[in-house]
């Protein structure tokens, strides 16, 4: 799950810089505007004549002057103040309060870039990053799902190349002693064991591969029951191993009462010859 995760973020960081790089150019034409205004407005509440006229103002008696410097005094202090607003840094509250101070157009700018950051942007960086998240999803199904296929086809491949190996006869078929000859041989028995079978039950995997009891064993059959065999038992080949198992519990169990009244029967016929009484069972 962490591997996938990395992956759609990976997949899904070009989208989010290219949407991000939007917003912050919209951020900085919004500053320049508002700045300007905001530096205008200064201009007629303070004397820049004087050589410490940032300390005046930074520490003005009017708190609209004061606001309005400390905020947007500058372009590093109005882009600043606009980001803050819209991670939730600052209350934009307060930034409403002291552009309406300053004139309508800077807070109209304010307003724009607020209702667009939050309603447009934000909104689509979290549908690029759901997108990517849901098609890197989709492509990982997809790969998954080839490598399966390929895992399938390299393994039938393999066993068909060791299925000749053993036909040393080229009879198209395979018998018990070329299996067992074939486990003598250090070549093919680590092949064998490379297909995820243990040698030490080739005679045991023959014979439950050969299930018309021929003796010999055809490509096919040989290819389906590796494909069956390997690898562990499923959920769902324990349950078919369970219904298999109660149906032949119940088949026996009905062969048993027919054998149980098959011997009354023969009991019953010879005591109604004999001096034994009809109906006394014997079992």
């Amino acid at each position: 799950q962490l591997s996938d995760l990395a992956t759609m973020i990976m997949r899904s960081l070009i989208d989010v810089v290219w949407a991000l790089v939007l917003l912050l150019l919209i951020i900085y034409v919004l500053t320049v505007s508002i700045t300007f205004q905001c530096t205008t407005f200064l201009k007629r509440h303070a004397d820049f004549d004087q050589p410490n006229w940032f300390e005046l103002l930074e520490h003005d008696s009017r708190p609209a002057v004061k606001d309005a410097f400390v905020f947007f005094g500058s372009l590093p202090r109005s882009v600043a103040s606009l980001i803050q607003a819209m991670l939730d840094g600052i209350s934009w509250n307060e930034l409403v309060n002291t552009l309406m101070q300053v004139d309508g157009v800077s807070l109209a700018l304010l307003y724009v870039h607020v209702i667009f950051a939050h309603l447009a942007v934000l909104n689509v960086v979290t549908g690029v990053f759901i997108d990517n998240a849901l098609e890197s999803k989709k492509a990982q199904r997809e790969y998954r799902i080839e490598q399966k296929l390929d895992q399938a086809a390299d393994f039938e491949k393999d066993v068909k190349t060791f299925f000749t190996a053993l036909d040393t006869d080229e009879t198209g078929s395979i018998s018990l002693g070329e299996l067992k000859v074939a486990t003598q041989n250090p070549v093919l028995s680590a092949y064998f064991e490379a297909l995820g079978f243990n040698t030490d039950d080739a005679e045991r995997m023959f014979r439950l591969l050969d299930e018309d009891g021929s003796g010999e064993i055809a490509l096919n059959e040989f290819l389906d029951g590796c494909q069956r065999m390997k690898g562990q038992a499923t959920a769902v080949d324990l349950f078919k191993l369970m219904v298999m198992t109660r149906r032949l519990s119940q088949q026996v169990s009905t062969l048993e009462k027919k054998q149980l009244d098959r011997i009354q029967n023969l009991h019953n016929a010879i005591a109604s010859s004999c001096s034994i009484r009809p109906g006394a069972r014997i079992l």
